[in-house]
């Protein structure tokens, strides 16, 4: 598996189609583009971010309780 950047991808597509020049090669890229849109991403950003967050909320815990006085 590998990462593709899709907006790149979608460019070459359409290149292809207005060089073809035919409505039926705009037509299939029109439908390739949109397979590309509706492709699920390999990771959700969102969940990174919250992963990252949960993180990091931990580690200023841990720092934070060690800078703590201990008695």
């Amino acid at each position: 598996m590998r990462l593709i950047d899709a907006d790149a991808f979608k460019q070459q597509i359409a290149a292809a189609a207005i060089q073809n020049g035919t409505t039926e090669a705009s037509n299939k890229a029109s439908i390739m583009m949109d397979l590309v849109d509706n492709h699920p991403t390999i990771l959700d950003i969102h969940n990174v971010l919250r992963e990252l967050e949960k993180r990091i909320d931990t580690q200023l815990k841990i720092i934070t309780g060690l800078s703590d006085p201990v008695y």
